[in-house]
């Protein structure tokens, strides 16, 4: 059979189900809804691993998942996370705007970035893929942080999650390697296909739309070298203070700026063809120095630049898997 790892809430004391929750999923925190009662909250979560990937299929009532530049920082974890809503809805707060999905559209949620979701009782199943085989499979993708996978190739991926999911309990490990395969087939063939513009988001006030263009500015001119707070509030026509609160949950326009810069030379350097040397990806992106670059980078992601192009990196869904296995209890 296929590994597989299993969590029932039911058979914890009501009190005690949301505690357990919080423990399976310390990237981010779990939080009920305002006037919901902590006896009403319900979980089920059933998880498989196929190689370098992992699969779950979850049952959860409303809850909102708070994942903060803290959360990013403290629990580094370097993949995305596709989400397939097969009943319920929720919105998501990113560092770019608000989305909304609903039952049956697919997500994909970066880890590296902070979020808030607040989601109704839901059915979802949700593929954990290390982000150096997306940029391998799919080395010119857009930032995929909040898209969804729409159109054919979408759907398509959506309906193998389904049958996967489904046939996984009488699967053989034999069947490993050809599900593994063909999910990052059908996973590259619907990234492929999105559109290179970011995503639709729903802004709650007039103020919130020049903040999503300041965000969508500094993603158009990550190498252009006076990219700093003077020209946002020049070219935005807002002030410092109203800038540094917009960002103050990132530390700062700074901080949000390296960051976006980061994770740009991060999937550069997850891109096999690229062969620059690594003094000329951290000056086209504006970092100081190669110690400069090379420290912040170590810093966001617990290792170094180098190891990206030695092959010294490897996001271990085994340990991600017994994590879960000690988490939830194995079958």
């Amino acid at each position: 059979m296929v590994p597989m790892a299993s969590f029932e809430g039911s058979t914890l004391p009501p009190v005690e189900r949301l505690k357990a929750f919080a423990q399976l999923t310390p990237g981010y925190d779990p939080v009920l809804p305002e006037g919901a009662a902590v006896e009403e909250f319900q979980v089920r979560c059933r998880a498989w691993l196929l190689e370098d990937l992992v699969l779950t299929a979850n049952n959860v009532t409303a809850v909102e998942l708070h994942r903060t530049e803290a959360h990013v920082q403290n629990y580094n974890r370097d993949t995305y996370t596709i989400i397939l809503l097969q009943r319920g809805s929720w919105s998501a707060e990113l560092d770019y705007g608000t989305i909304r999905v609903g039952s049956g559209q697919l997500c994909i949620m970066d880890f590296n970035s902070p979020w808030l979701v607040k989601g109704t009782a839901q059915d979802n199943i949700m593929l954990v893929v290390p982000r150096s085989v997306v940029h391998a499979a799919v080395p010119d993708a857009p930032r995929l942080h909040g898209r969804t996978l729409d159109g054919a190739a979408g759907r398509l991926f959506a309906e193998h999650l389904l049958a996967v999911t489904r046939h996984l309990p009488e699967m053989s490990e034999r069947d490993v390697s050809l599900v593994r395969n063909a999910t990052m087939a059908l996973l590259t063939s619907a990234i492929a296909a999105l559109p290179s513009e970011r995503p639709q988001v729903v802004t709650t006030s007039v103020r919130a739309a020049p903040i999503t263009a300041i965000r969508a500015f500094i993603d158009q001119n990550l190498t252009l070298p006076t990219l700093d707070a003077s020209l946002i509030c020049e070219r935005f026509a807002v002030t410092r203070p109203t800038l540094y609160r917009a960002f103050k949950e990132a530390g700062g326009v700074g901080a949000y700026i390296q960051s976006r810069r980061l994770e740009a030379v991060h999937a550069q350097l997850a891109d096999s063809d690229d062969k620059r040397p690594l003094a000329e990806i951290a000056d086209e992106y504006c970092f100081s120095s190669p110690a400069h670059f090379s420290t912040a980078f170590r810093r966001r992601y617990g290792y170094a630049p180098r190891d990206m192009r030695t092959g010294g990196v490897h996001i271990d869904a085994g340990a991600l898997f017994h994590f879960y296995q000690k988490t939830l209890g194995s079958d």
